[in-house]
């Protein structure tokens, strides 16, 4: 068994009582003993204004309208939102900024398909669905025009990953999931029906064809979104498209909505998703992931041909950096969509770190979530949860999470970059302990 496999069987048994303890996102937080005053916990979940989580004029549109009674569980955000394509839910602050673009989107397909145009490029395009689908399965070799070589070993499992894709993009049902509803998150038919639609999804995004990844393009919307409304609205036109009797000056174009991330890039709307894949294995080889590291992160569903290339690029960006593949150790075992999104948020974070503060040395694994150590000196940790209250369970980790770090380096100290806010109460604690603290973290680092 390669040695990195090895590694990830040991790091995984280590982890397991961390992460259920505390969704492995907190532990890495905290440091060293707690002083005794240190003992007055926060609720685990919290009811909070909508308004005090995002800015105000998002929470409203012309499509839509975000209910101000928001939850915080799990340090990340819930969104309940009411709108003319029915309702969704959003799991984070970042997923609340995604969704409102896609809302946008979606009236702009729906304008688009109400056109005698559309209308008439889509009687002539009843054909095409399966042609265009099937060309990609025929012709792999065209497809993959201009691959790096010696690929040999992916070819076979990427051009099977087509052929399953050629199925019609259907609808996902995920815990994180747009649409509200359904069996209870937590409940064992909810987690079986989140983990077989992300395989669904992974299998079925392959085949999104180059009209779909121009229209998102145009729209300033992800591809390969799990929004079923948008991927439904989408896949309506692009055959039209992909007809060729539909033009893109029909299309759109998309402003930038309030609090764009601006995440995507030319290369996931431009690029076949098929060189994607093997573009991002190459990377990941050039940095020392082997085969069964490479194949294991592959294989984890609920990463999407986006964020496994937000993830990806960002790690090439950080080329001094000792021990990227640690990170990839890690998410290689993220356990739902949130957590894939987690991983490509730290890694983005860490580029922003190294261009505005100073570069990254090392990456290491720990127990919840991975940290870097700077040139500085510095220990870094940054944690993309959106709303990081004081409790029992993370004081429980606490003692564990600063001896890694003391183990794994010595230290001029030790920063955290939390993504959103930071109560009160564990702003004292873990200032207390003598931890650097920055909320809204990414802001801080343009």
């Amino acid at each position: 068994m390669p040695q990195q496999i090895l590694r990830m069987n040991s790091i995984f048994l280590n982890r397991c009582q961390a992460l259920s303890i505390f969704m492995f996102l907190a532990p890495t937080l905290m440091a060293a003993a707690l002083p005794a005053n240190a003992d007055e916990f926060e609720p685990e979940k919290l009811t909070v204004n909508a308004s005090e989580l995002v800015p105000k004029e998002l929470l409203t549109g012309p499509h839509y309208r975000v209910d101000e009674s928001a939850v915080i569980e799990g340090f990340m955000s819930q969104f309940t939102i009411s709108s003319d394509f029915g309702p969704f839910t959003a799991n984070s602050n970042e997923h609340l900024h995604i969704l409102v673009g896609e809302i946008a989107a979606i009236a702009a397909l729906q304008d688009m398909s109400k056109t005698a145009a559309f209308t008439e490029a889509l009687a002539n395009s009843a054909a095409k669905p399966v042609k265009v689908i099937a060309n990609v399965v025929e012709q792999p070799v065209e497809t993959v025009k201009g691959i790096p070589q010696g690929i040999g070993r992916l070819f076979k499992r990427t051009s099977r990953a087509v052929s399953d894709g050629a199925e019609k993009l259907q609808e996902v049902s995920e815990g994180e999931q747009d649409s509200g509803g359904g069996d209870d998150a937590n409940s064992p038919s909810a987690t079986t029906k989140t983990v077989n639609a992300g395989k669904d999804f992974t299998k079925n995004q392959l085949g999104v064809n180059s009209a779909i990844r121009q229209l998102s393009k145009e729209l300033n919307v992800d591809p390969y979104s799990t929004n079923q409304v948008l991927q439904k609205e989408m896949s309506s036109i692009a055959w039209a498209m992909a007809a060729g009797s539909f033009a893109t000056s029909q299309i759109v174009k998309m402003p930038s909505v309030v609090g764009d991330i601006g995440q995507l890039n030319d290369l996931v709307w431009d690029t076949d998703p098929l060189d994607l894949q093997l573009l991002n294995e190459k990377i990941l080889g050039e940095m020392g992931a082997d085969e069964a590291l490479i194949k294991a992160f592959y294989d984890n569903a609920f990463f999407t041909i986006t964020l496994r290339t937000r993830l990806v690029g960002s790690l090439n960006q950080l080329s001094n950096a000792k021990g990227r593949t640690n990170l990839i150790i890690d998410a290689a075992d993220a356990k739902s969509p949130a957590e894939a999104r987690l991983y490509s948020q730290i890694a983005e974070t860490l580029v922003a770190y190294e261009k505005t503060r100073s570069p990254i040395s090392k990456l290491y694994s720990g127990i919840g979530l991975p940290f870097a150590l700077a040139e500085s000196g510095t220990m870094v940790l940054i944690v993309p949860v959106d709303y990081l209250n004081w409790t029992q369970n993370v004081k429980d980790v606490a003692r564990r999470t600063s001896n890694e770090m003391d183990q794994a380096a010595s230290n001029n100290g030790k920063e955290a970059w939390v993504h959103g806010r930071i109560s009160d109460t564990a702003k004292a604690g873990l200032s207390a302990i003598g931890w650097k603290l920055y909320d809204q973290g990414p802001d801080r680092l343009r």
